[in-house]
């Protein structure tokens, strides 16, 4: 007799792999079903096409490549781009999920997760975004690192993991500058492990600040280059006009956002805050929290509530809130900030790179926040209520859900060869 357990596993991997195959044709659906169309966010379609065009601006490395290579073609080239930067996106995050497969509760709230990939397929967002590239260099990295770990000697392997560092390092903040903040944390773990095991602490203490300071005068660099209204014009004039069709012809989009300032790119974050809707995002954040938790544990074999109230736990998931907690005053994409929360969260588990707190509770702060726990718990839920309100309704994502067809309009879609090559 085949033991439950088994079966269990086995139920639960068909489903992973069956819902994945749903999301890759959903993906299809909207990217090379039709490649001349745009039937994903066209503000996310021209920050693409951010280009060198008014002279060097950072974000515009992948829009001069387009400018040169695909001019009058830049709905099919960034179509087939979106197609294969989501199709990979879904084979790692399947490849992390079958992984855990044994766990058969901690896989599929993995795959239904609200940041999960299923969503990102059916509510058609993420996927086609700039920061997918982000994603794609932190799996491909960690894929590797999991592999160095269970042969920490292979000179080769090591070599390769921090060459790729050092060049996802320099490329991708020419993509877009916000890499520092998705990619930072994981990269520097993994180097500072490989460099410590090799070559001791102090060589990884060094090899870490080293590696942190370049970070941090790249994006300096690049904050010197943000651009202005001129140069959005002359870009938006650049682009050809298959590609200004989606916007009826008026600067607009990712490019339109490089004549705002500092104070214009805040205030939107501030009109969430006022508004009270800064609480809708709480919900997923907190899923967030609990999800993953819920699987760290499934995967040390320890009580969920055990790994909730952990100092390793908490302190981790603060570490990865705060690298992206620039992204949330100077942008109100929060629903991308928090998804991008959850997969470096995610990869950082299922690859054994959190940083151990169980020494800071010894230090002044940790003493501190012991001793003011309650204060501070209050505090927070204070701050919290003064920017909260429970709207009566109607909020609504921004993507082209499949949620939304009626029953006769999906029936129309599949008679008309949606999901047929």
């Amino acid at each position: 007799m085949i033991p439950t357990r088994k079966i269990t596993a086995l139920a639960a991997a068909l489903i992973v792999v069956s819902t994945g195959l749903l999301s890759w044709l959903l993906i299809w659906s909207n990217t090379l079903f039709n490649p001349t169309a745009l039937k994903w966010n066209a503000w996310a379609f021209y920050e693409w096409l951010i280009n060198y065009q008014a002279g060097f601006i950072r974000r515009g490395l992948v829009g001069e490549f387009i400018q040169h290579w695909f001019y009058n073609k830049e709905t099919t080239a960034l179509n087939y781009t979106a197609f294969v930067l989501g199709s990979a996106y879904l084979a790692f995050s399947l490849q992390l999920t079958l992984s855990s497969v044994r766990y058969a509760g901690a896989a599929l709230i993995y795959v239904f997760s609200p940041c999960g990939f299923f969503w990102a397929a059916i509510a058609n967002e993420y996927y086609f975004r700039k920061e997918m590239c982000f994603y794609l260099a932190i799996f491909i990295l960690a894929a590797l690192y999991r592999k160095w770990s269970k042969t920490p000697n292979s000179s080769s392997l090591a070599a390769a993991i921090l060459t790729l560092i050092i060049l996802f390092s320099l490329v991708l903040p020419l993509i877009h500058e916000a890499s520092v903040f998705f990619c930072t944390l994981i990269f520097a773990l993994i180097l500072f492990n490989i460099l410590n095991f090799r070559y001791g602490r102090d060589t990884a203490g060094s090899g870490l600040r080293g590696f942190l300071l370049l970070n941090l005068m790249i994006f300096i660099l690049l904050s010197c280059f943000k651009g202005d209204a001129e140069q959005s014009r002359q870009i938006w004039a650049s682009l050809s006009p298959a590609a200004q069709r989606f916007s009826t012809g008026r600067l607009s989009g990712g490019i339109a956002a490089l004549g705002w300032s500092l104070t214009q790119a805040m205030q939107l974050p501030k009109q969430i805050l006022w508004s009270g809707i800064g609480l809708y995002y709480l919900y997923p954040l907190a899923l967030v929290y609990l999800i993953n938790g819920y699987i760290q544990a499934r995967l040390q074999q320890r009580s969920p509530a055990q790994v909730y109230a952990s100092a390793d736990f908490i302190g981790n998931f603060v570490l990865v809130f705060v690298c992206f907690l620039p992204l949330f005053v100077l942008g109100w994409d929060w629903g991308r900030w928090i998804f991008g929360i959850n997969l470096v969260f995610s990869v950082m588990i299922f690859s054994g790179l959190q940083l151990s707190f169980q020494g800071f509770c010894a230090l002044p702060a940790g003493l501190f926040v012991r001793k003011h726990a309650g204060t501070l718990f209050v505090s927070l839920l204070l701050l919290i209520s003064l920017f909260s309100r429970s709207p009566e309704c109607c909020i609504k994502a921004l993507g082209s859900s499949y949620l939304e067809l009626d029953p006769a309009a999906l029936a129309a879609m599949l008679h008309n060869g949606v999901f047929s090559p």
